[in-house]
């Protein structure tokens, strides 16, 4: 088993991210975007390390009582080995807030079976989200800290996510 941790990120770890967010994304974030989220204090950015090398990120911002996970990305190198998991697992044990909202492109089956696994929910979509690719449409989930039942705030059945794959 690989040496696994979780440090909060810093500007000086920008040229690192770069590479991963251009290898991973149709269309990526720019370095002013990447950088403003590093340095604004209602930013909680997270860095996976494995064997000391930053393999991957998440960026959140947090309003209120809310965390709006922005970007997660990994190292094509090192998916599906639990990374991305194990960042979102760490974000919902630190970061103050009592949901996280998410988007998520319509045909990423994989990251909707991982969002999933960690019982976050379906809450609505947003057509055209996306810029670039095939599938332009996001699907907007949330997952309620400190809660596994399948209803909203209303009383309200929420829909499954496997329904939407």
């Amino acid at each position: 088993m690989k040496n696994i941790s979780i440090k909060d990120l810093t500007i000086p770890d920008l040229e690192i991210l770069l590479p991963i967010e251009r290898q991973v994304s149709d269309s990526p974030w720019t370095e002013n975007l990447i950088k403003g989220c590093l340095e604004k204090p209602n930013y909680y950015n997270y860095g996976i390390i494995s064997n000391s090398d930053l393999v991957g990120y998440l960026l959140c911002q947090v309003g209120a009582d809310e965390c709006h996970i922005m970007n997660i990305a990994i190292d094509t190198r090192y998916r599906r080995q639990g990374l991305a998991k194990q960042l979102l697992t760490h974000a919902v044990q630190i970061i103050p807030a009592a949901q996280f909202i998410l988007e998520v492109r319509r045909d990423n089956t994989a990251a909707i079976a991982l969002y999933a696994s960690l019982d976050f929910q379906l809450i609505g979509e947003r057509k055209n989200y996306y810029r670039q690719g095939a599938e332009r449409d996001a699907l907007v989930l949330r997952f309620i800290t400190g809660c596994s039942d399948n209803f909203d705030e209303q009383g309200q059945q929420r829909q499954k996510l496997e329904n939407m794959q």
